[in-house]
């Protein structure tokens, strides 16, 4: 701002005011455009990801009706489902069954492959089923994860943790990852145990049943499975749980790549309409 005066000649004021120059008026202005702008640029972004996400709550909670219907459908849903790799290792992949999965609220998830790479890799798959649960459900459950391994005798004897699994009625599921060493390795380690106990008087061979067996394995406390997904081209299981897949729903699924939501309903459909006779 400028004050100004000017005098006539015989000494009196001619005009005294006050001046802001058009460079500074026209600053102020340009200033209250960008802060008007930006304001109505916020409200406008916050309004859009209000609707953006009741958009997506709502389809969500579409999905979730669509499933609900679905499983009502179906005359059982398995406790235990597996998914045993053959081929590479894909996380993205394995992580969209494993969502699929816990939006049916099925307790137990076994992931088998071979080499043991998924235990390798069990963090970068945790964060990846984090971070897709809340695709396939509004509150997505976390999962457990646990992983397999050989107990030694002194390990067998004590099985702190098959305490936390036996219960079937668990709220969150259970993520267990596996490979061929707690299939044959675990299975012959456990009759070597057994063998040891009749041959040391601490049992009799009346007292070896197949209850006596599961509660040596390294999977104590968990549930057969009742339903096991095997990828890869060939029609195998690929050392995959041998005694705990004694009487399981066994279905060869191709390419993981093609094991989608749609599918997985397929197969859940075709496991529900099975009669285990057991023998009989």
């Amino acid at each position: 701002m400028k004050i100004f005066s000017s005098k006539m000649k015989d000494g009196r004021i001619k005009s005294v005011g006050y001046s802001l120059s058009l460079f500074k008026i026209l600053h102020l202005i340009i200033l209250f455009g960008f802060h008007l702008i930006s304001q109505i640029f916020g409200i406008f972004q916050t309004f859009r990801c209000f609707s953006l996400l009741s958009i997506e709550n709502q389809r969500i909670w579409k999905d979730q009706n669509e499933r609900r219907k679905k499983m009502e459908g179906l005359k059982r849903i398995p406790t235990h489902i597996g998914l045993a790799i053959e081929e590479e290792i894909e996380l993205e992949f394995i992580s969209n069954f494993v969502s699929i999965c816990l939006s049916l609220k099925i307790p137990f998830i076994s992931l088998y492959d071979d080499q043991g790479k998924l235990k390798e890799k069990r963090r970068e798959l945790e964060r990846l089923i984090h971070s897709k649960a809340s695709q396939y459900s509004s509150k997505p459950s976390i999962p457990r994860f646990h992983s397999l391994k050989m107990a030694s005798k002194y390990e067998r004897e004590e099985k702190k943790w098959t305490n936390s699994l036996g219960n079937n009625n668990i709220n969150t599921s259970m993520i267990i990852l596996c490979d061929r060493r707690d299939g044959k390795e675990d299975l012959v380690n456990v009759c070597k145990l057994i063998s040891d106990s009749v041959l040391n008087g601490q049992i009799e061979e009346k007292d070896i049943t197949l209850e006596s067996i599961d509660r040596n394995l390294s999977t104590s406390g968990i549930p057969d499975m009742e339903l096991l997904m095997v990828s890869g081209h060939k029609m195998q299981t690929n050392g995959c749980l041998p005694w705990q897949i004694r009487l399981t729903t066994i279905n060869f699924i191709g390419d993981l790549k093609e094991l989608n939501e749609s599918k997985i309903y397929k197969l859940l459909e075709r496991f529900s309409k099975v009669e285990q006779r057991f023998g009989r």
